[in-house]
């Protein structure tokens, strides 16, 4: 009898002791998977802003070659330099403003 109890006993112990220990794994497998994601995640959204950037500066070379082939030099040169006096000009302070 001692020993029936004592196997009964036993088997219970082990049992919840299994149980508890799949719940564990299982969150523990479920945090590193999410961490997982997230990191593939962030490589694949930043490889697609590298090539985005890589393609609107592109874009902007293609569209100063376009303008450039069109006019001619001396006439490009103003309107190049123009956005950077401006900025400078805010800067500074010396820009007025339309209000």
């Amino acid at each position: 009898m001692r020993l029936r109890i004592g196997l009964v006993a036993g088997f219970a112990a082990g049992a919840y002791v299994a149980t508890y220990a799949q719940k564990r794994t299982r969150e523990l497998n479920q945090a590193v998977n999410q961490k997982v994601n997230r990191t593939i995640r962030r490589t694949a959204i930043d490889a697609a802003a590298v090539k985005a950037r890589a393609a609107v500066d592109q874009g902007i070379v293609r569209a100063k070659d376009a303008v450039a082939s069109k006019l001619s030099d001396q006439a490009i040169r103003p309107l190049i330099q123009a956005p950077s006096r401006l900025a400078a000009q805010q800067r500074n302070g010396d820009g007025s403003r339309a209000t």
